[in-house]
């Protein structure tokens, strides 16, 4: 919770009211990359990005679990596989072949923003010459981090500047946690391979021809939006949305839906547990902008197929089609357009 917010005391009030317990309160900085005056790595030091797989990575996920809190600890990243130097730059710290410091950079799509989504110690060279190009759509220019104590000095030594403050809330619900994450990028594995070619024979699409070519199904409807803009057009959002809606509403809880774009990375999901506020945001895209795109549950009852070539959107399952035919018929019109 922000300070800066003006429902910030009455917010307090209904969290106290409802069994959250406040706990850490830390300064918000934000920096101007190219403006800020961090210190380098001393000569017997560097610092360096890393993938999962390496072990200089582990040692950051050591790291983190023995410090913190985090804004969000560098193992819930871990958990929901996700992707190095796109969703999240993992920066350590390296003094003679061993970790001894790490940070996390977590990427907010669609802003100049790079949230630092937690630090081991106070060691604000990890932020110095950052790789932010990494951290595409848009360009990155500004730093935002939580901080206190010494680490709260040294970055605004370095010419951040303080915003506000934010105050933590945790609440403790009786019963188990959730055994998994409410969404994880899909492995290359072999039960995400089975549900792949489950997807393309549902609509016997054809990517190895290079063609795109597809077949509906009799339990399908099209529809055509190439009349509109690309992900940013309101209409195209709002289709989106008909469509994610009519997917929480025709998969029971527990029950998953797979995002399978053809030899890229794809998105395993709990629809309850996504796209709302306070969780995750709702991992890919029905209507295709620029690759072939399923939403599918695992057994291709139901979902949706983006052909991109053609800016076609097939909606396959009758329950899908009876939750969202007559929202898509009124956004994008009453089925495909064709052409002499």
């Amino acid at each position: 919770m922000f300070a800066h917010d003006r429902a910030a005391s009455q917010l307090a009030e209904a969290l106290d009211g409802a069994g959250f317990t406040a706990g850490w309160e830390r300064s918000v900085l934000v920096g101007e990359a190219a403006e800020l005056d961090l210190p380098q790595p001393a000569a017997e030091c560097k610092v360096a990005s890393f993938r999962w797989e390496e072990a200089e990575a582990r040692q950051a996920l050591e790291l983190s679990a023995r410090s913190g809190p985090h804004r969000v600890p560098l193992e819930a990243w871990h958990t929901m596989r996700s992707t190095p130097n796109w969703d999240v730059d993992i920066r350590v710290l390296i003094h003679r072949g061993r970790a001894i410091a790490a940070c996390w950079l977590e990427n907010v799509r669609d802003t100049a923003f790079v949230t630092v989504g937690g630090l081991t110690a106070p060691r604000s060279e990890l932020l110095a010459e950052l790789p932010l190009w990494r951290l595409r759509k848009p360009t990155k220019k500004f730093l935002v981090v939580d901080a206190d104590g010494d680490l709260r000095d040294a970055l605004l030594a370095a010419s951040f500047c303080e915003v506000t403050t934010v105050q933590s809330y945790h609440w403790a619900p009786p019963g188990e946690p959730a055994a998994a994450p409410p969404a994880r990028q899909s492995l290359n594995d072999a039960e995400y391979l089975h549900i792949a070619r489950r997807c393309e024979a549902r609509i016997g699409f054809d990517y190895a021809s290079g063609s795109g070519r597809y077949s509906v199904p009799i339990d399908s409807r099209t529809w055509f939006y190439g009349m509109f803009g690309g992900s940013g057009d309101p209409v195209i959002a709002a289709a989106e949305r008909v469509i994610e809606l009519g997917l929480r509403a025709c998969v029971p809880p527990g029950e998953w839906v797979y995002e399978y774009r053809p030899y890229l990375n794809g998105w395993e999901f709990d629809p309850h547990r996504v796209g709302n506020p306070g969780q995750p945001r709702w991992p890919g895209n029905a209507l295709a902008d620029r690759e072939f795109q399923f939403l599918t549950t695992a057994d291709a009852r139901l979902g949706t197929f983006g052909q991109y070539a053609e800016q076609t959107l097939v909606v396959f399952g009758n329950d899908l089609i009876e939750q969202v035919g007559e929202e898509l018929d009124r956004l994008l019109g009453g089925g495909a357009w064709t052409f002499d």
